[in-house]
């Protein structure tokens, strides 16, 4: 256990404005044996609340005299890992600073984000035949209230609701698109969450020939694991009804905020900054008001490829339609660092990722109505919701039990990749 007394002054180190300080190996003073402690308030600037009950016990501590860094090796006083001793010249005492790599955080030393390598290595390939073993089918009650029945693997295979060919090395996964059903009915879908997790590191190419649109469908392929939102969420495609444009979101625990000067070419107008928006459930959104980027549009373009670059210094995320995808990507040797500005984008030094992303799960689903596809305002928008929604329904219960609505409610997956960055 590190002794309260190693503060890590990072409001001194820092720059305004910045999350990490201009350098790592700055030593951090070690104010012991302080008699006066309206004095070490004075010094110690921006020292966190949480530190103020240890301030009794730096009078008890003691100091150590140097007149060179190996007095202090001598001493061998407790100094955080990844840290080295220095002695303080001008003040002939002895301190620490974080070694390379590393930044000074409370009484620790945090390692600096790792930029992503610009050579991914192939992990895992989700398709063809295996594509659903390596998923689990979730079968709970739907978490966002939708009107459907989430089905186990078996009964999603017997009704027809998933398929994976080793021929075209696609798979396919649908809502019931037959059956008409009495209004307030659940319909039965499918939700899908791989197996493996994933941390900052990595990157996620999908490759969709078909996806999900329609009155009442909310489909969406996003990134996630429990306790939500405290390991974080991050959505890839998603959308409701029969609108024309995607939108991208990361929902998380309070601290992480969109950099306003992050470059993008997706349109955040109106979108809140703070990714605890509505205690998570709101998030920090990025719009493609693209046409080609949901639904009919997209699947009119051939479908298209979405990239998230999910790395320790943030998260991009790049889509193409299908006559724009990169060549590097179509090999499978994707070069990201050629792929200019992404459409959406949140800086890794307003939201660390390292902190706010954990064990994320490559998720798929389709539900219906539920707390945003059904929401009265959203339905009763044209722009929201797209053409032939309301008022042909006057409800999304009614479109629920439509299966003329779902004539488009299916994802056709080319592939899956995921590399190590």
């Amino acid at each position: 256990m590190l002794l309260p007394a190693l503060v890590a002054i990072t409001a001194l180190l820092a720059q305004p404005g910045s999350a990490y300080p201009p350098r790592s190996d700055h030593p951090v003073l070690l104010d012991a044996l302080v008699d006066d402690v309206a004095h070490l308030q004075e010094r110690v600037v921006g020292l966190d609340e949480r530190d103020v009950a240890s301030r009794s016990a730096l009078a008890d501590r003691a100091t150590y005299s140097c007149t060179a860094t190996t007095d202090c090796t001598k001493a061998a006083y407790p100094i955080p890992a990844n840290s080295h001793y220095a002695c303080n010249k001008a003040r002939a005492l002895c301190t620490w600073g974080c070694n390379s790599n590393y930044v000074a955080s409370g009484s620790t030393c945090v390692r600096l984000p790792k930029a992503p390598s610009a050579n991914p290595v192939l992990k895992r390939t989700y398709s063809g035949s295996s594509f659903f073993d390596q998923f689990d089918f979730f079968s709970w009650p739907d978490p966002t209230h939708g009107s459907v029945t989430y089905l186990t693997r078996e009964a999603a295979v017997a009704k027809k609701l998933v398929a994976a060919s080793s021929t075209t090395r696609s798979a396919m996964m649908q809502i019931d698109r037959t059956s008409r059903l009495a209004v307030g009915a659940p319909r039965d879908s499918v939700r899908i969450e791989s197996k493996e997790v994933y941390q900052p590191g990595s990157l996620i190419i999908l490759d969709l020939k078909h996806a999900p649109y329609g009155p009442s469908v909310w489909p969406a392929f996003w990134m996630y694991n429990a306790p939500w939102p405290d390991s974080g969420e991050i959505d890839v495609y998603e959308g409701v009804n029969s609108r024309n444009f995607n939108q991208y979101t990361l929902h998380t625990a309070p601290g992480c905020t969109r950099n306003l000067n992050t470059a993008m070419t997706g349109d955040t107008y109106g979108a809140p900054v703070d990714c605890n928006a509505g205690s998570g459930s709101l998030g920090c959104t990025v719009f493609d008001r693209d046409p080609t980027s949901y639904g009919a549009g997209f699947n009119a373009a051939g479908g298209g490829v979405f990239a998230v670059l999910f790395a320790e210094t943030g998260i991009s995320i790049w889509r193409w339609p299908r006559a724009q995808v990169p060549t590097d990507v179509k090999r499978g040797w994707p070069k990201w660092q050629l792929w200019g500005t992404p459409v959406a984008a949140w800086d890794g030094a307003t939201c660390d990722t390292r902190q706010f992303f954990k064990n994320q799960k490559l998720t798929f689903d389709i539900t219906t109505c539920g707390d945003w596809a059904g929401e009265t305002g959203t339905w009763h928008d044209s722009y929201l919701s797209g053409p032939g929604v309301y008022p042909k329904y006057a409800t999304c219960a009614a479109a629920n039990a439509d299966p003329a609505a779902f004539k488009e409610a299916y994802f056709e997956i080319n592939y899956l990749k995921v590399y190590t960055v």
